[in-house]
């Protein structure tokens, strides 16, 4: 059969992973990796899809998605992380009122194709394991640091690296927006009160100046912790001064003549406003470091 995103031929002779059954029509290029745009066939015999069993992540949970038939949550063999699937959609980018800023507006309508989100962001032990196995220099970490913490001091380059090293990427700054905002068009994915914030993130108003071990406080509707607050986090966007031209279809905003990448979520430093689904932020140079900011890596397939 024919791949329906590169056109290369699929052999029809592919065997699930899961339990050897013959996929008659597996529909996923093991060239392309194109299986996230979910043409992807679930094997006939045991019903696991064959995107998850072809590329080292493994599902953990027997509920699915209905429209895709993907499993919820699935674990990454090579780092042992946790992910969960974000579902295809349509959402509000951006913000037009309240504390809205030039960068968030015009707010713009974007689908965002299913894939996969950490459940948390990288800690320091897991990077510490990709500098060993790699050969690389452990970034300099704060005092207070402890393995379970968020990685900080990491560059936009590295983080790239470890995302690409345990076969995932970085999140498109839509992806990163569709997943903190967990199906709400609110500032926070609990609502616009920034009172309750202490529940749900570390902040200025309760990280007595340093990060916190990761997934301390209550997750969001997709099962995502941290995403308000702990440490700000690098995704694949150039940054642009507005969202005017920006794409509509969940790609990353790259451009040939940009020098500075974007990254979202606020940090443990960060004020109220700082921490809003909406509110974005950026590097002038992408290989700067810096003790507020870190990374969680993405998937859908490629």
């Amino acid at each position: 059969m024919e791949c329906p995103q590169c056109k290369a031929d699929v052999p029809e002779n592919e065997y699930c992973d899961q339990c050897m059954h013959r996929l008659s029509s597996p529909g996923v290029c093991r060239g392309c990796g194109q299986a996230n745009r979910l043409e992807a066939k679930c094997c006939g015999f045991c019903g696991n899809p064959s995107i998850i069993a072809a590329s080292g992540f493994v599902s953990i949970s027997d509920k699915k998605d209905p429209a895709s038939g993907l499993p919820f949550k699935i674990r990454c063999e090579k780092d042992g992380s946790e992910l969960v699937l974000i579902p295809a959609g349509e959402f509000l980018m951006g913000s037009d009122g309240g504390k809205a800023i030039k960068g968030e507006r015009p707010r713009h309508k974007v689908h965002v194709d299913a894939f996969y989100l950490d459940t948390l962001p990288v800690t320091v032990e897991r990077y510490y394991k990709f500098c060993a196995k790699t050969g690389r220099k452990m970034p300099e970490q704060p005092d207070w640091y402890m393995s379970s913490h968020p990685v900080v001091g990491v560059t936009w380059y590295e983080a790239r690296a470890y995302s690409d090293w345990v076969g995932k990427r970085l999140p498109t700054e839509a992806e990163w927006e569709k997943a903190a905002r967990g199906g709400t068009e609110t500032q926070y994915h609990f609502g616009d009160d920034a009172s309750k914030l202490s529940e749900y993130a570390w902040f200025f108003g309760n990280s007595d100046g340093e990060t916190h071990p990761v997934g301390m406080k209550k997750p969001n509707q997709f099962g995502l912790y941290d995403m308000h607050g702990n440490v700000w986090e690098w995704v694949q966007d150039w940054h642009h001064d507005s969202y005017n031209g920006a794409p509509n279809d969940g790609s990353a905003w790259e451009s040939p003549k940009g020098s500075a990448r974007m990254f979202r979520g606020g940090s443990w430093r960060g004020d109220a406003g700082d921490l809003r689904s909406a509110n974005r932020c950026y590097f002038d140079v992408p290989g700067d470091r810096g003790s507020l900011l870190g990374f969680r890596p993405a998937w859908r397939g490629q």
